[in-house]
């Protein structure tokens, strides 16, 4: 009976290392993968930034435009 308990107890001390060893490897999985959400949140936001500086600078330009031809239209009345 001393002999399977301790081949038993045995067995529990390996099943915690290989546990303990498949929890670690999760965490570094996890954290991996936040890692790489995270980096592609940022591109995104950065992306949304851009666009939206782009689509800014463009109102301004249109603006200007209308504004030139405003200009324009007012030289030839006048």
């Amino acid at each position: 009976m001393e002999t399977h308990a301790q081949a038993e107890q045995e067995l529990r001390d390996e099943t915690a290392k290989l546990l303990e060893v498949f929890m670690t490897w999760s965490q570094v999985a996890v954290s991996h993968d936040e890692d790489r959400a995270f980096k592609r949140f940022k591109t995104r936001m950065q992306h949304v930034q851009n666009s939206e500086m782009k689509l800014e600078d463009k109102k301004k330009h249109y603006a200007n435009v209308v504004k030139a031809f405003e200009s324009a239209l007012a030289l030839l009345e006048g």
